[in-house]
């Protein structure tokens, strides 16, 4: 028999977000399309993307070949210096997004950008507060789970200046109001919350267009 790769993992690492000594992970050995497999043989359909960054699907060859040609010419350099890659890409962003907005961060994930987030919102309005959801999740680093309004984090206080507000949750209105007749009740209240807060205090409000981690609530139209 070959090595027990779940029983080295379980001795060796720690999992994430998950309760240590019950953890049995899956060893996956391949992925292709919208498939992963495992080492047992079993074929799974990758309904979630993995962390919803998988959205080319497994093994694209396009992906691939672009990986494998950026390998070959450069595969790292200090973040003091810049790239034809990441100069494309910031101008590609910055043709999409709206407004005066061209101005990009490249980070290696969602809690690192978050974390860039705070401080330039902070540096540049040199506002103290951030208003996020309670329902909602931001990142694991110390300030972005300080915006997480995840109740089973308790290890993790909430940081000074964090406020947090209702959620866009009609199955469980925190108002206990109906849609369309509650005018959008969750959404006026955050700019009530601005107002109480002091609009000269409040940097910035962190909301996930559609809650993910937190069950997947769809804000009405």
């Amino acid at each position: 028999m070959g090595e027990d790769y779940a029983e080295i993992t379980r001795k060796y690492l720690f999992g994430t977000w998950r309760y240590q000594k019950t953890w049995n992970p899956r060893v996956i050995v391949g992925a292709e399309g919208s498939y992963f497999m495992d080492s047992e043989g079993k074929r799974y359909l990758d309904f979630s993307s993995q962390l919803v960054c998988s959205n080319l699907g497994h093994d694209n060859e396009r992906v691939k070949d672009a990986l494998a040609k950026q390998g070959e010419e450069l595969f790292y350099i200090a973040p003091g210096f810049t790239t034809k890659p990441a100069s494309l890409l910031a101008q590609k962003i910055a043709e999409v997004t709206p407004g005066d907005l061209c101005k990009s961060y490249l980070s290696l994930g969602g809690a690192e950008a978050n974390e860039a987030a705070i401080k330039i919102a902070r540096f540049y309005t040199g506002a103290p507060k951030l208003i996020a959801r309670f329902r909602s999740y931001h990142g694991a680093t110390s300030g972005a789970i300080g915006l997480t309004g995840d109740p089973r984090r308790l290890y993790a206080p909430v940081p000074p200046g964090v406020v947090h507000a209702p959620d866009c949750y009609c199955y469980r209105c925190p108002f206990g109001l109906e849609h369309p007749g509650c005018g959008v009740r969750c959404a006026k209240y955050i700019g009530e919350m601005i107002e109480m807060e002091g609009a000269g205090n409040v940097a910035a409000v962190f909301v996930e267009p559609i809650v993910g981690s937190n069950g997947i609530l769809v804000p009405p139209d």
